[in-house]
């Protein structure tokens, strides 16, 4: 199930662990999909830095459709998925695009459940080309909204409301990254206290913990969901864009993977993983590294019992290069140097 040591990394405050196999499943695997989001979010960033490096800018649209307590989520999915296509076809596409300097775009999707049911919606992020002015790039939106509710409101799920449709200038490349790559982006989503939406909703992550409490309805719509979005483009770039910027873009199963982010501020050997794992403090101790560091993990583990009972704690000895002193191990190096850099700190 894993590798024979399992580490502890942190990166801008926020902590996670190397070491454990991966599956690349940003829907399905709350563990995969804190890494993925990242890796996206910062393709995201990169393309938009170069585009605004252009002198473009960068406009933000989300696109919803009505829904209701019986609209399966397979349905819906579906549907904005077939409603987003029609948008780019013909030539009423081209001659809005074209007026406005549209040089590409990036969408992504999120859902959540709540009262009304699923919650499919997209968001969009728009390069306009240097030169485009305000009034120009505001017309864009307003032509946007029109070509969706043309498309939404011969269906089912419409009609579209215009306070339901957002569209507005990105000032900064990493609020575009967080925007578009919202969706499971936040590194929370492999901890306990996961992303919940808004107004009452519940993202997927929540309802599947709320299933592994016990709540046997959020176990079905999980169910229906996972079934729904196996195999769903999350990101989804034009044509061309991420080649003019330069953006070589790693699979999820390499993002998933990768071992380079962040730095390494101890390691677990095999046996007491798997006895921090059989007593479920996997989360707690990603807490209490992101709270206290390393020290604050050796403490928890002191209190709890972790350790093998009537065994020390773990402390220096004689096997340990020197400083490795597990109160306080040292950290490895930044990204890119991985395990070598670090002292073979580990302890079981």
């Amino acid at each position: 199930m894993q590798a024979s040591a399992v580490s502890v990394i942190v990166r801008d405050g926020r902590t996670r662990y190397l070491g454990l196999e991966t599956c690349g499943s940003v829907w399905h695997c709350p563990v995969c999909a804190a890494p993925i989001a990242e890796r996206r979010r910062q393709d995201v960033e990169a393309v938009f830095d170069a585009h605004a490096a252009t002198g473009g800018t960068v406009w933000l649209a989300t696109l919803t459709v009505r829904h209701g307590a019986m609209d399966g989520v397979g349905d819906l999915r579906a549907f904005v998925a077939r409603a987003w296509s029609k948008v780019l076809a013909g030539r009423v596409w081209k001659r809005i695009a074209g007026a406005a300097g549209v040089v590409g775009w990036v969408r992504g999707l999120e859902v959540t459940h709540g009262g009304n049911g699923w919650h499919p919606h997209l968001h969009v992020a728009v390069l306009l080309a240097a030169g485009v002015g305000e009034d120009a790039a505001q017309l864009f939106g307003v032509q946007l909204f029109e070509r969706w509710a043309g498309i939404v409101d011969k269906s089912p799920f419409g009609p579209v409301s215009p306070e339901a449709f957002r569209f507005e200038r990105a000032v900064r490349a990493k609020a575009v990254g967080d925007y578009v790559a919202k969706w499971g982006a936040d590194e929370e989503l492999a901890k306990s206290n996961l992303k919940r939406g808004r107004g009452g909703n519940r993202t997927p992550w929540q309802l599947l913990a709320d299933a592994a409490n016990g709540d046997r309805w959020a176990a079905r719509l999980w169910q229906a969901y996972a079934e729904t979005f196996k195999g769903a483009r999350w990101i989804t770039w034009s044509v061309g864009v991420r080649e003019r910027y330069g953006l070589v873009e790693a699979t999820d199963e390499q993002a998933a993977a990768d071992d380079g982010i962040g730095e390494v501020l101890g390691t677990f050997g095999h046996s007491l993983w798997r006895r921090i794992v059989f007593r479920g403090f996997e989360v707690a101790v990603l807490e209490a590294a992101e709270a206290g560091g390393w020290a604050a993990v050796v403490a928890l583990l002191k209190r709890e019992g972790v350790f093998h009972a009537g065994a020390p704690p773990p402390e220096k000895s004689a096997t340990r290069p020197a400083g490795c002193d597990p109160g306080s191990l040292p950290a490895g190096a930044a990204r890119g140097a991985g395990h070598a850099a670090a002292p073979d700190c580990r302890f079981s």
